[in-house]
């Protein structure tokens, strides 16, 4: 996919470093990419149900917590985080949305790496829900 004129929402923890768990992250930072540059940037809410480390609290289904998790990012087109279960990922996908996951910390190098094109998926950063040992922390 070109990303030099997209909507592009990183997981993110505090606004300037890529998240390692997607499904952990409490805000999205978006993108707004023309001709390959930044042109806009933002800072959106997301909903976080594994913040804890584990489950959401309630007991709404899975598919429940992930529709709320894209609301937010409707207008993007894609997804960067630098782990991700992979739940989430076949919601993300389903909901039209092309999803890279990246061993990139920074939004900053997100961007970098933008430009370069050398922004790469790992599909090894997708983790089986309930199996945390899977995915990359660094």
């Amino acid at each position: 996919m070109e990303l030099k004129n997209v909507k592009i929402a990183i997981a993110s923890d505090d606004g300037r470093n890529v998240s390692s768990h997607f499904g952990r992250a409490p805000l999205y930072t978006v993108l707004t990419m023309k001709d390959g540059e930044v042109a806009g940037r933002e800072q959106r809410p997301k909903l976080a149900p594994h913040a804890s480390g584990g489950h959401a609290d309630d007991h709404a289904p899975h598919s429940a917590h992930h529709s709320a998790m894209v609301e937010p990012i409707l207008d993007c087109q894609v997804v960067i985080a630098r782990g991700m279960g992979d739940g989430a990922y076949i919601h993300l996908t389903e909901s039209g949305l092309t999803v890279i996951l990246s061993q990139l910390h920074s939004v900053d190098e997100v961007a970098a790496a933008i430009r370069s094109g050398s922004l790469e998926h790992q599909p090894q950063r997708l983790h089986e829900h309930g199996r945390p040992g899977e995915a990359s922390h660094e």
